[in-house]
């Protein structure tokens, strides 16, 4: 039973970190914690699982994937099939991933425990991406932008905001059902490290995924949130007040410069202006940034056009541009063809209905930031290609076993409820209890309000001379030095 923890545990950490662990050379990791996984599944498999619903276009879109990387073998040219066979096996493990976790979780226990490690592992990201934009002197200031423990580039910056957008609905989700107050606490502290974290990586994009997560989760969990604490209205309130009424407030300026500044392009970018993303009088209404994003989207587009039936192949997209269309859905369309493109949008509203009918049970606060997570997922592949990248999509599938799991626990009848935690249907609360708990509720939100105005105050300071890049134009003064702590131009 460690063992299985230890090897579990592991990957979870390991798939988003393992820029941060120290490279060694033909140290095939990954290899090896799969060949661990083998021995969980030959050894702890549990006879009680039931498939959810979305095992169904999971496996179909495995075969279309499988299909796609044997016809980019076959029918291209020029193509280093072996660094491509490499990718694509270390890609198609992971979705193994989610076969054998789901498979091997035995109870609730166990459930909640590999999900406060994808939440730990989630806040040390969102801490590592926070605490690199403020070593390297950044302070909201002239778009430096962080990457975090994902790399260096402003690439890597875009993938770190993908995967803190993406995931952080789930700690939110946790946030608002745990009951014990210093439980609570910590999870706040790390909601508030991956917003910041996102943040400084100034990608756009990604912040407006976790937007439409935090809405998607309030319109859908609201009676839910409600049964879980009167507090989180509170909660909820002051979050839209703040968010809503008084952003301009604790937004830093530079924040509010960069998502302000996708609509007109600055004055020494028109000689790049494209002719169609021009307005009547000839002026460009799209920045830089945007104007390239759209063109990749209109590059990747012409390949689904011409080859709509089977796509031209896996990593062909990457291999005719030299780089992704920044845009999951058209990348997938480009290289798998019109099946593989309706199979993984019948994926995505499985799992989210598969999250859903979750939102009822004991197991809510999984179905509810399963919900979010997925609302943030779609918006981030509208806008990056982060769907085959192994330290975003690894813990992808880790949750989709985790859900997975929630799932079969719930159709075999078994309660959900967190574990240290207290039913309140059956030991019910002294007004004293009560009154204690509301206060200490009251003080956490005030604590991060208070907080918030501290690390707002911070960041508005003037920024220090340093070497780190901006994001346009900018070079970063030097290579050297581990990569992971780089912030970059983007």
């Amino acid at each position: 039973m460690k063992f299985k923890y230890l090897v579990i545990l592991s990957l979870i950490f390991y798939l988003p970190l393992q820029l941060k662990l120290p490279n060694w050379p033909h140290f095939p990791a990954i290899n090896i914690l799969a060949l661990f996984m083998l021995g969980v599944m030959a050894t702890s498999r549990n006879p009680g699982f039931k498939r959810p619903a979305f095992e169904t276009p999971l496996i179909i879109f495995l075969v279309i994937w499988t299909m796609s990387f044997i016809y980019a073998c076959m029918f291209t040219d020029g193509m280093p099939r072996m660094e491509i066979a490499r990718e694509f096996k270390r890609l198609f493990l992971l979705p193994w991933v989610y076969f054998i976790i789901s498979r091997c979780i035995a109870d609730k226990r166990e459930l909640y425990i590999y999900l406060i490690g994808v939440l730990l592992c989630l806040m040390l990201c969102g801490q590592n991406t926070y605490y690199n934009g403020v070593l390297a002197g950044a302070n909201f200031a002239l778009h430096k932008r962080s990457s975090g423990p994902f790399g260096w580039g402003w690439r890597a910056s875009d993938i770190a905001g993908g995967f803190l957008a993406t995931f952080t609905p789930l700690l939110i989700a946790y946030f608002f059902f745990v009951r014990k107050p210093l439980l609570k606490f910590i999870s706040a502290i790390g909601v508030g490290l991956c917003g910041l974290g996102l943040m400084t990586t100034y990608s756009r994009g990604s912040m407006m995924a976790l937007l439409f997560a935090c809405l998607g989760m309030i319109f859908v969990g609201s009676r839910q949130l409600a049964k879980a604490s009167k507090i989180n209205f509170l909660v909820i309130f002051i979050g839209l007040v703040i968010g809503g009424v008084m952003w301009k407030a604790w937004v830093p300026p530079s924040i509010i410069a960069r998502v302000e500044g996708t609509i007109v392009a600055d004055e020494d970018d028109m000689e790049f202006v494209d002719a169609s993303l021009t307005d009547e009088t000839g002026e460009s209404v799209l920045d830089l940034s945007s104007q390239l994003r759209m063109h990749a989207w209109r590059q990747g587009l012409s390949f689904f056009t011409t080859h709509p039936l089977t796509g031209i192949g896996f990593r062909q997209v990457q291999f005719q541009l030299g780089h992704d269309p920044h845009n999951g859905f058209v990348l997938i369309a480009a290289e798998m063809g019109i099946l593989g493109i309706m199979v993984f949008i019948w994926l995505i509203f499985a799992v989210t209905w598969q999250a859903f009918r979750l939102i009822n049970t004991d197991f809510n606060y999984i179905g509810v930031g399963a919900v979010g997570m997925m609302i943030g997922f779609v918006v981030v592949n509208m806008f990056y290609a982060n769907f085959f990248r192994d330290n975003v999509v690894g813990t992808f599938w880790i949750v989709l076993a985790l859900l997975a799991a929630a799932n079969s626990f719930y159709a075999n009848g078994e309660s959900g409820e967190v574990v240290g935690e207290t039913d309140p249907t059956q030991n019910k609360m002294s007004y004293a209890e009560y009154r204690k708990r509301y206060l200490q509720s009251v003080l956490l939100a005030l604590t991060l309000v208070v907080a918030g105005i501290v690390s707002v105050a911070m960041f508005c300071r003037l920024p220090e001379r340093t070497g780190v890049a901006s994001v346009f134009r900018a070079t970063p003064v030097s290579l050297g030095g581990n990569q992971g702590k780089e912030l970059i131009a983007g």
